[in-house]
């Protein structure tokens, strides 16, 4: 989850942990071609990211669901680190 959102749930920022965050949205765009998190109305979309919620595309298969999903938790303390990221099994498929 984006820092901005973090700290109003009072967590401490964490840069790398923001920057998986990210990566992990632009891993699931890339792959299914839409966000996991989407809506025209700015406040249902807040509401979506802060929550985690979102749907599977079936063009995400299991293996890059697995890292997505630990790309996009939203505790940031539970999420995936930088270099487990970088050699997961999905990533080198």
């Amino acid at each position: 989850m984006p820092s901005c959102l973090l700290r109003s749930q009072g967590y401490a920022y964490d840069g790398l942990a923001s920057d998986v965050w990210s990566l992990g949205v632009i891993l699931y765009a890339l792959i299914a071609r839409q966000l996991p998190f989407d809506n025209d109305h700015i406040p249902t979309l807040l509401d979506l990211i802060k929550r985690g919620t979102y749907e599977w595309s079936r063009d995400i298969g299991q293996t890059a669901r697995d890292l997505i999903s630990r790309m996009i938790t939203i505790d940031p303390r539970k999420r995936i680190k930088v270099r487990p990221a970088m050699v997961a099994k999905s990533l080198r498929d």
